[in-house]
């Protein structure tokens, strides 16, 4: 198991990607399924693109 923070290093080196945002779940699967739509919810917006996917409910 690893904590990084550089997601290039982790496509490279990890089977799996758990992202979290702000305490919250955003995504959890295989490295060759995270999306760069995965990676806005992290990165975007604060506010806007992780409020978006809560009401959507695709953010636990």
């Amino acid at each position: 198991m690893l904590n990084l923070h550089d997601v290039d290093l982790a496509r490279r080196v990890a089977d799996r990607m758990v992202g979290l945002r702000a305490g919250r779940l955003v995504f959890d699967r295989p490295t060759t399924e995270v999306t760069a739509s995965d990676l806005e919810l992290l990165y975007a917006d604060p506010g806007r693109a992780l409020a978006d996917a809560v009401e959507a409910g695709t953010v636990r």
